[in-house]
């Protein structure tokens, strides 16, 4: 999800303190006021990509996809994203590669019904990221759509994205650290949340622990956490290892 942060603090905090904080901001997401938030921010993105491209998150991720397909050779596949939103990584990426089958899932009734309202051409479905309603390997490539930071339990979002994969993997603008992997409160669309900040090794090694390797890494930006502290926004893309 894009995001205009208002207010960032990050913490370290004891283990039984932190669990408490992540079952109270779990639902923050569903909060019925961020559909429309967010869609004042992404319709502007969406129009300016129609027109000339320059938008960098889309067109990361259009180009990751694009490596995907090269190896498929295939234009016709099936792909999910993982935490769609409303959807608009979908009409993008069926407005580039018009033969891909596009299926989007979100935890938030309120964000799949308002995405539902502006693409009823898409594939939009209410579904948990760590347990997800589809058979083993039934996706050619599976989109993680900036949504692991917002789980709690994000190492099971990360083997349920394995697990419905069938050979390509996308970890789209995923928020990486040089120190350890890290929870961090925020305010964002007006809703106080969590997000963790992933330590780059850990979270590939996490990955690969389900069969798969990485194939190329694509970097978006960055953001400041504290004064001390940068987030990186990276696109990685994972193979199914022979």
């Amino acid at each position: 999800m894009i995001l205009q942060l208002i207010k960032k603090n990050r913490v370290s905090v004891p283990a039984a303190e932190e669990t408490k904080k992540l079952f109270e901001l779990a639902d923050s997401w569903k909060h019925p006021g961020i559909p429309e938030q967010q869609w004042e921010v992404v319709s502007t993105q969406i129009s300016k990509f129609s027109h000339d491209g320059q938008v960098e998150l889309f067109e990361v991720l259009c180009n990751s996809v694009v490596i995907c397909l090269e190896q498929l050779k295939d234009t016709s596949t099936n792909l999910l994203e993982i935490g769609c939103a409303s959807g608009y990584n979908g009409a993008v990426l069926q407005k580039r590669f018009p033969e891909l089958s596009y299926t989007g899932v979100d935890f938030s009734k309120e964000l799949i019904s308002f995405g539902k309202s502006k693409f009823q051409h898409l594939d939009l479905q209410v579904q948990d990221a760590t347990h997800l309603d589809f058979p083993n390997g039934h996706f050619e490539i599976v989109v993680s759509g900036g949504v692991l930071q917002h789980i709690a339990d994000w190492k099971g979002g990360i083997k349920e994205s394995c697990r419905v994969a069938r050979k390509y993997l996308i970890f789209h603008r995923t928020p990486i650290t040089w120190w350890a992997t890290k929870l961090f409160t925020k305010t964002a669309y007006d809703v106080k949340m969590f997000e963790w900040s992933f330590n780059e090794k850990e979270f590939i090694v996490e990955v690969e622990s389900h069969g798969f390797s990485r194939t190329e890494t694509l970097k978006i930006g960055s953001r400041i956490i504290d004064r001390w502290s940068r987030l990186l926004q990276v696109t990685y893309v994972f193979s199914k290892a022979i």
